[in-house]
């Protein structure tokens, strides 16, 4: 129980003692529906469940001084009761009791559930009653302030201290996360360039939300595409100074700036070819990249493609195609995108 919840009961009990019948009478209010509620569920009978409560408040009231703590008032009620409705179910039923005692206490959840669907509520007019008779029996002045009013104040003055509580959760999450609008985390750059394709990994804080993140080369943007939730992957396209900005969420600006030298520029090679026997041999070398086997094309000039044949030769990549004579188009590309243009004629 918040602290505020346990001044406000510590005030109740603390009036209470010093004669207060209108602090008694809240005290009251806040426990008896839940354990009406309660104890009906086992006996399933509204006479004996007045009773068990009864039994339950004149013992609370006699021993309001001994309470350990104002914050476990309601709890040590409910300890009471159990005391009474056990007692009562023996009466009645000795396996029913026996069962009652040794099964598991129900959670929070299942315990609404249950109240909510078997265990009506109390009415007010019989509360009252039984609130004079507590008096009556207490030796104590019966409550100046009717019991609804009553009722109406504590419901009151516990949604005001649940309000409380949220706002001081707000606050407190708002002051640890105060230091975050000031903060410049820094980020990683990682070459994660693969078959000759250079791409660079950026890894942003885990800790700060990322807004943007942007990349310039020769004042020209460069695509960015998120890979992971705090990685983002760039793929420059031509060599120079590649600057790279992080904007986070609180407006925080990190950058970094640095040289790329390994873009491929450069086409594939023909080193040599031959043609045997109506097929064509090319020896073909790219050093960057690579050439793009999977990629190559070559049309003849009736529209028709041409199976094409990759292989290494005395450690020499080569591909071989069928040729007939004519026009034949041969287009050779690599890795990074760039591309030889041949065309084949007798």
């Amino acid at each position: 129980m918040a602290r505020g919840e346990n001044a406000y009961y510590k005030r109740l009990i603390d009036d209470a003692l010093a004669g207060d019948s209108n602090s008694y009478a809240i005290l009251f209010v806040s426990t008896y529906q839940n354990l009406y509620q309660r104890a009906f569920y086992y006996t399933q009978n509204e006479y004996m469940t007045q009773d068990i409560l009864t039994d339950t408040y004149i013992q609370a009231f006699s021993n309001l001084s001994s309470i350990p703590s104002p914050r476990s008032f309601r709890v040590w009620v409910r300890y009471l009761e159990e005391r009474y409705i056990l007692a009562q179910l023996c009466t009645i039923d000795e396996a029913k009791w026996k069962n009652v005692a040794t099964l598991p206490s129900p959670t929070m959840k299942e315990r609404r559930a249950m109240y909510g669907r078997r265990a009506p509520k109390m009415h007010l007019d019989i509360a009252g009653q039984l609130l004079e008779y507590l008096f009556f029996e207490a030796g104590l002045e019966p409550n100046n302030l009717p019991l609804d009013a009553l009722e109406e104040y504590h419901h009151y003055r516990m949604n005001q201290l649940f309000i409380q509580r949220i706002a001081l959760g707000v606050a407190v999450i708002f002051l640890l996360h105060t230091p975050l609008w000031f903060v410049t985390p820094d980020f990683s750059v990682v070459d994660t360039t693969d078959h000759g394709i250079v791409t660079y990994e950026v890894n942003t804080s885990k800790w700060v939300s990322v807004k943007s993140v942007t990349a310039q080369m020769n004042n020209q943007l460069v695509p960015v595409t998120q890979s992971d939730k705090h990685a983002y992957s760039v793929k420059p396209t031509a060599n120079g100074e590649l600057f790279i900005q992080v904007t986070y969420f609180n407006n925080m600006v990190s950058d970094q700036a640095f040289q790329v030298t390994g873009v491929d520029r450069q086409a594939p090679v023909v080193e040599d070819s031959h043609l045997k026997e109506g097929v064509v041999t090319l020896v073909l070398s790219d050093d960057n990249s690579g050439v793009d086997y999977d990629a190559i094309s070559i049309t003849a000039l009736t529209g028709e493609s041409l199976p094409v044949t990759p292989a290494m030769v005395e450690g020499k990549e080569t591909i071989s195609f069928p040729y007939e004579g004519g026009n034949v188009d041969i287009v050779i590309p690599d890795r990074a995108g760039n591309r030889l243009h041949l065309l084949l004629s007798n």
